[in-house]
């Protein structure tokens, strides 16, 4: 579909990941570094033209999208390959692991949407006092998942706001 090779889409992928890896090294934590665990800084939250914000991400990544799965389509290839109990099993696992991702992806960006709209104010102002008192629960509950799901996604990772300093994600939720 792309016009590529295999071999070209390995390398394609490979690249990829290495520019993940590095943008970890080239876009170091600010915070105190006598922490046990410090943050990753993911992004930088970016002023559009329509006073709206948006992420820029320093990693690939995190920028990629969800993986679609056309269930009818691994179907019709599942019954056309005659595949084994044992080669069928292995295919509902990978299946399985990419529903989990896009479940993790589909809470991470979910999340910062949100984030980036409730706190329009605070980003706007730079005023703490326009924060959105939205907690941790709050953002939750709006976008139907369980707060440890949230935490999860969000902990350990910081971003830059727009004026350049840096704050754990989670501190947008006060």
């Amino acid at each position: 579909q792309c016009g590529i090779t295999i071999d070209e889409a390995r390398k394609l992928q490979d690249f990829i990941l290495d520019m993940s890896v590095q943008a970890e090294f080239y876009f170091p934590s600010a915070f105190d570094s006598n922490q046990l665990v410090k943050p990753t800084v993911i992004g930088k939250i970016v002023r559009n033209n329509d006073d709206t914000f948006s992420m820029s991400f320093f990693s690939p990544h995190l920028a990629r999208g969800m993986y679609e799965i056309n269930r009818e389509a691994l179907k019709r290839w599942q019954h056309s390959r005659g595949l084994s109990r044992a080669d069928a099993s292995k295919l509902k696992r990978f299946v399985g692991v990419l529903e989990l991702s896009n479940m993790k992806q589909g809470a991470f960006w979910r999340t910062m949407d949100l984030l980036l709209q409730i706190q329009k104010d605070y980003f706007l102002t730079k005023d703490p006092t326009k924060m959105n008192p939205d907690s941790l629960r709050d953002v939750a509950r709006k976008l139907q998942f369980a707060p440890s799901t949230i935490s999860r996604v969000l902990s350990n990772n910081s971003v830059l706001l727009p004026w350049h300093k840096e704050v754990y994600l989670l501190h947008l939720m006060p």
